[in-house]
């Protein structure tokens, strides 16, 4: 196991972080596999290429972190900041974000198949291209949301508000859902 030492903390998978600053960290590519970063300050923090995979971080901030092709599986994101990051090309497969705040951030070609978004805001965010195959989106805010070429394929949008959110023909909606009552733009797949 390799025991990387940023601003005082060890950074290593099961770490115990909680409450740690870590805010302008270079974390790139960082082994936190199950580690505990509960309301740890992260923000505009680097963590390109990192594993977090099953790691609690609920009640972070990491607003304009960089989490670009990170391992986020199976994560507990309850409640956290991420507005305004880059998670593009990130893995969030079954990751729990429930009331979490992504606004304005890049989630691109990200991974979120089975996460459990309740309540999430992704206002202004980008979901171009993302997997949102099965993810659980009740009461989300989705308002002026990129969902060109967005896979939604079999996700639940029981209350969901996607007032100006822009789709393009690519996007995959789930089984009946009518994006055009639903206040959906249709842009083009440019």
């Amino acid at each position: 196991m390799v025991v990387v030492e940023v601003n005082g903390y060890e950074i290593a998978p099961r770490a115990r972080l909680t409450k740690a600053d870590l805010a302008g960290a270079d974390l790139s590519g960082a082994d936190l596999e199950r580690a505990v970063l509960i309301q740890a300050e992260l923000s505009e923090t680097s963590l390109t290429g990192a594993n977090l995979h099953q790691s609690d971080i609920r009640w972070a901030n990491l607003s304009g972190a960089d989490v670009s092709e990170s391992n986020l599986r199976e994560a507990h994101l309850t409640g956290v900041n991420l507005s305004g990051s880059d998670c593009h090309g990130s893995d969030f497969t079954e990751a729990s974000l429930h009331g979490a705040d992504l606004r304005s951030s890049n989630f691109q070609e990200t991974n979120l198949t089975g996460a459990y978004l309740v309540q999430t805001n992704f206002t202004g965010a980008s979901l171009r291209g993302a997997r949102l195959v099965d993810a659980c989106l009740w009461q989300a805010n989705l308002e002026e949301t990129d969902l060109s070429e967005a896979d939604l394929t079999g996700a639940s949008l029981w209350r969901a508000n996607l007032r100006g959110a822009i789709a393009s023909e690519g996007t995959v909606w789930p089984g009946s859902f009518d994006p055009a009552a639903a206040g959906v733009v249709q842009g083009s797949d440019d």
